[in-house]
């Protein structure tokens, strides 16, 4: 009697009570929200948007119409009544303005975005590209300046550098070069031939036994003698102008030593007191160049 009941008022139908319909039908179906939406693979939301009359958040109306008509099918009642009294309150809208809507919202930003994203990307390469051609020309260019500042200025080093002056003996021996040197002829005159050729120098005509005359030496290279006595054993260390070591040794008590060498001389006496020294035939006083029994004096 309950269906009946409901189908009879389903005929008559107000848009605010369709989903009540069909929330009884349910009910009496002893059907649950889940098990509607298990089956008609719907959102509980959306069965829960149904039945409160909440069609503002549904689908389209052509989607809805679906999801009337499938839902009055599980609770076996007459779909026409209650479409019927959806259509009476929202009509259908035109598919264009859905896609006009939907292309502004979500497509056209995307494409934009895609088109921007090419732009950037190519005017980047092609900015990169320039800079690169800008950067090898200016090399090229600056590598040729150089070359060519490098090339002039090694001609202008060639032309302006002054000509350097041989010394005399080059000069005459490149002017000579490939001639003959002319001789000036023999005459019977009693003229030395020093005097006649200027070429000659005159330490020709100076006589061997000048050449063979050793230079003296300075007074203070003469090699002078030193002769020491020592009443006690002493020790004596002697060096030469070059720093070289004439004598160094012991000397036993009661001897003498004697010794030549270059002045000036550098002398250092171990047991002073007990030691008297001669320098080329003069005594030298060791007193005032004595210190803790130590003489160190210079001999010139």
């Amino acid at each position: 009697m309950t269906e009946e009941v409901l189908l009879a008022e389903s005929k008559q139908l107000k848009l605010e009570e369709l989903g009540h319909q069909l929330q009884l039908a349910r009910q009496a179906k002893e059907l649950s929200q889940q098990d509607v939406s298990n089956t008609l693979r719907l959102s509980l939301k959306q069965i829960s948007d149904l039945e409160n009359n909440n069609f503002s958040s549904l689908p389209e109306p052509m989607v809805t119409r679906g999801f009337i008509r499938n839902y009055a099918r599980l609770l076996g009642l007459d779909a026409e009544p209650l479409l019927a009294a959806y259509r009476a309150q929202v009509p259908d809208r035109l598919p264009d303005s859905i896609v006009t809507q939907s292309s502004i919202r979500y497509e056209m930003p995307v494409k934009q975005s895609r088109l921007s994203f090419k732009f950037i990307l190519i005017a980047l390469i092609f900015i990169s590209a320039i800079l690169m051609w800008y950067f090898n020309a200016s090399h090229s260019t600056k590598v040729l300046s150089e070359k060519h500042s490098v090339t002039s200025f090694n001609q202008n080093l060639t032309t302006t550098l002054p000509e350097v002056a041989l010394p005399l003996a080059e000069r005459m021996s490149d002017a000579t070069s490939g001639t003959e040197i002319a001789l000036p002829p023999m005459t019977n005159s009693t003229t030395p031939i020093a005097q006649q050729s200027p070429l000659i120098s005159d330490k020709s005509s100076s006589k061997p036994e000048d050449e063979a005359k050793p230079e003296p030496k300075p007074s203070s290279l003469v090699a002078k003698t030193v002769s020491i006595t020592c009443t006690e054993a002493t020790w004596i260390q002697v060096k030469d102008k070059m720093g070289k070591v004439v004598v160094e040794k012991k000397i036993a008590a009661g001897a003498s030593e004697s010794f030549e060498g270059d002045a000036p001389l550098r002398v250092r006496i171990g047991n002073a007191k007990a030691t008297q020294i001669t320098f080329a035939g003069k005594p030298v006083d060791l007193v005032a160049v004595t210190e803790k029994n130590v003489a160190r004096l210079i001999l010139e």
